[in-house]
């Protein structure tokens, strides 16, 4: 396995600061203001999109509608976790009880993850940013190595090959039950440990009927229609299959390879054209290091924080890019170089 030694994690805990916060608090304030509009209007245009898919995969019968409609799907799934990510934040709107509905029922328990679940994970990994001990996400990637990157250009597609495929479907799964409502609907049910983190914690009963609500009409809609071969094939499979590729390219993007320990260089910002944003960076999350900054900032306001702390020379020096995910000099090319690395630069 070619797996090149990876530059990314730090064991200093927090990233170190090197923002002048106090120059920026006027303008966070006026760009972490929160529209319910748009996230009505994303959702429901998400949720149109994915019907749309099946409508005229079904009404066509031909398999090569079928697999177009479900890698278009997965892609729809991947952006609904975007948004999701959104409401971890408390973004979606200004009501935190219609936040966190719309979170769980519209986004979050169709991929059967738990809002409570990943919000809680989730911000131990902005406080611990690539502490190799500290930030959750870093302690998966240590534990799988098809998260190792960098990596030559065949491994990685050799990983990336098995992601569509299906063969790296075990570890998908095992990654989605950190977040899964399973654990802690069993909690409430019987008896949770003592010493349960709060993520683990038994299932509040806002979280139970939210669970019930997207239960209900999930069965009430597959009953009616008789559509559950159709679930299988356009929403279960992508999931499996797709969509962990798409997560995977999106998250080695962002704080793999030649990134630093501070709170700018820390993430990298990708930037991303038309196509790509709709499918790897949906929902401006390619300004991720703007993102990491201030989350309180909608993922609608990101460019125009991005933009204002280029007026930063702490941010615009220490600013890791990349000109795209897949084109020339882009985010593949730097954690999946074509040429071989020395034998010296190979992981034992």
């Amino acid at each position: 396995m070619s797996v090149m030694r990876p530059a990314a994690g730090h064991s200093q805990g927090k990233p170190a600061r090197v923002l002048d916060r106090s120059r920026l608090a006027a303008d966070i304030r006026s760009l972490s203001e929160i529209s319910d509009g748009y996230a009505f209007f994303a959702i429901a245009r998400e949720w149109l999109l994915v019907a749309v898919s099946v409508g005229l995969a079904v009404s066509s019968g031909h398999p090569l509608a079928w697999i177009c409609a479900g890698v278009f799907i997965a892609t729809r799934q991947h952006a609904m976790l975007v948004l999701m990510h959104d409401a971890a934040h408390h973004r979606l709107t200004r009501s935190r009880w219609l936040n966190d509905f719309l979170g769980d029922v519209f986004l979050g328990l169709p991929s059967n993850v738990l809002l409570r679940r990943y919000r809680i994970r989730h911000g131990a990994h902005h406080r611990y940013a690539n502490d190799h001990t500290r930030d959750p996400d870093r302690a998966s990637i240590a534990a799988d190595d098809q998260w190792h990157f960098p990596r030559t250009r065949m491994s990685g597609l050799m990983v990336f090959a098995r992601d569509l495929l299906g063969l790296n479907a075990g570890r998908a799964v095992k990654v989605v039950m950190l977040y899964s409502p399973g654990p802690v609907v069993a909690g409430r049910l019987g008896s949770a440990p003592a010493d349960a983190s709060p993520a683990d914690a038994p299932a509040t009963n806002a979280e139970l009927v939210r669970l019930g609500i997207y239960g209900a009409a999930l069965l009430a809609l597959l009953g009616s229609t008789g559509g559950w071969g159709v679930y299988l094939a356009l929403w279960v499979l992508p999931s499996l299959t797709v969509l962990p590729a798409l997560l995977r390219l999106r998250g080695i993007s962002e704080h793999e390879g030649d990134v630093g320990t501070d709170e700018v260089s820390v993430s990298r910002h990708v930037h991303a054209g038309l196509a790509e944003a709709a499918v790897i960076s949906p929902f401006h999350i390619n300004f991720h290091t703007a993102h990491h900054l201030f989350p309180s900032v909608p993922w609608y306001n990101l460019p125009a924080l991005h933009a204002r702390l280029l007026e930063e020379p702490a941010y615009r020096q220490r600013l890791v890019t990349a000109p795209s995910y897949t084109g020339p000099g882009g985010v593949m090319d730097e954690l999946m170089p074509a040429t071989h690395p020395a034998p010296a630069a190979l992981a034992t």
